[in-house]
């Protein structure tokens, strides 16, 4: 299986978002080796549970912050987030379902690419135009 290895190419250019960015891509890379190891299936729906918090949380505030701003990308770049947040319901369903076999691969290369694009284009476009974000 496949982790995300963050990539200089990653960096928005903002010290505390990229060094929140780094956080999230450990907490996935926590998840997705713990489903390579074989975890237990309570360890791993709460580890699946605890990404979708944690990137719900990075969310709402980067939300708040473009709507603060009256961000003009803000409906497209919520709808990246979005599209994150169901790809994470999915997996946490496949496994609560039983039903979790070549997911969590799928799922890893999905981040990968999520992460490559949405930190290159979205979050580097809004740090740039927002002084706070």
């Amino acid at each position: 299986m496949i982790t995300v290895e963050w990539r200089e190419e990653f960096n928005t250019g903002v010290p505390s978002v990229d060094f929140e960015h780094q956080e999230l891509v450990g907490v996935l890379n926590q998840l997705l080796l713990a489903i390579q190891s074989g975890g237990s299936d309570a360890q791993t729906q709460e580890m699946i549970s605890n990404l979708y918090g944690r990137f719900s949380g990075h969310f709402a505030l980067e939300e708040t912050i473009m709507k603060r701003y009256d961000y003009d990308e803000f409906e497209l770049h919520k709808e990246d987030h979005e599209d994150l947040l169901d790809q994470i319901r999915d997996l946490m369903e496949s496994h609560a379902g039983g039903d979790f076999s070549g997911k969590a691969e799928l799922f890893a290369e999905n981040m990968y690419d999520w992460f490559a694009n949405h930190f290159q284009t979205k979050d580097s476009r809004l740090h740039r135009m927002i002084p706070e974000a």
